[in-house]
């Protein structure tokens, strides 16, 4: 047989596969979990009960069906020399026993909590300047070198001589719930953080479990008249019923922001809403 008539043929052969896989994911595997149709449809039946949406609807559904965490923590002992400056014995950390050095403390407190507070930071901030004060805060969580790669943040809180900025891990594209950081930035730059933290392992898609496209819980749960959307969010926390139990994973939640600053949770494989309160 001709090896250069043979190789041409298999040449041909691959490129032809290319083209078809190239179509096929284009087709199928991008396609939007819910047409444009729909989504316009939504917008206008919310209008029509009185209800702006001044945002994009997702038009993809949740890929995944679980967020599992890893049950090899971070070492609480690196985390309080990093933010005490000295060093730490292992049996130091415990929780809701508070260490001190050089005008600052930290407190561990149960559910993976801590608690920091520097009543004399040596740093210069201008707090008329957002990006300014967003950089500080970034560079502090960046500085305690945990396993997150991405902090998404969620709201911003401006006092007389200070602000307050609550982020959240984002991984893979969404929003762990269950891993918050909140930092209180003054003219001399962070006095206060606490944090809740679980080193995340990654997110599974489980057989036979399916989600709640969002614009179902839409229709399904917003009638008030006057409300206004401003965000929605995929992303994964801990079940209501869950919460005081030390699970190692977390389910799909749409989180849906009203301009009045409320949050919505809503269960994504339920589609029900479920009140979960705020970082405190």
């Amino acid at each position: 047989m001709d090896w250069s008539r043979a190789k041409s043929v298999l040449i041909g052969i691959f490129l032809a596969l290319n083209a078809f896989l190239f179509v096929y994911i284009r087709v199928f595997c991008l396609q939007p979990a819910v047409s444009a149709d729909t989504l316009d449809n939504t917008i206008k039946i919310l209008n029509s009960r009185g209800i702006k949406v001044n945002c994009e609807i997702p038009a993809t559904d949740f890929k995944y069906t679980s967020l599992e965490f890893d049950s090899n923590d971070y070492s609480r002992v690196e985390a309080a020399e990093k933010l005490l400056g000295t060093k730490i014995l292992k049996e130091q950390i415990k929780n809701d026993q508070q260490l001190e050095h050089m005008g600052k403390i930290i407190k561990f407190k149960p559910n993976n909590e801590l608690v920091y507070l520097n009543v004399d930071p040596q740093g210069k901030v201008d707090l008329q300047d957002n990006r300014q004060i967003e950089k500080c805060a970034r560079d502090f969580l960046k500085s305690l070198d945990l396993p997150v790669k991405e902090y998404a943040t969620d709201r911003r809180i401006k006092y007389d001589d200070s602000v307050k900025i609550r982020f959240y891990e984002k991984y893979k594209g969404f929003i762990v719930y269950d891993n918050w950081f909140e930092i209180t930035v003054s003219e001399k730059g962070v006095t206060y953080m606490k944090y809740k933290y679980i080193k995340v392992r990654d997110v599974v898609s489980e057989s036979g479990k399916s989600t709640v496209p969002i614009h179902s819980v839409l229709l399904r749960h917003f009638n008030e008249e006057g409300q206004v959307i401003t965000s929605i969010q995929q992303g994964f926390k801990k079940p209501v019923e869950k919460e005081q139990v030390f699970i190692w994973y977390s389910e799909p939640y749409w989180k849906v922001r009203l301009e009045n600053g409320q949050d919505r949770f809503f269960n994504a494989l339920t589609g029900d809403e479920e009140i979960i309160s705020e970082p405190a």
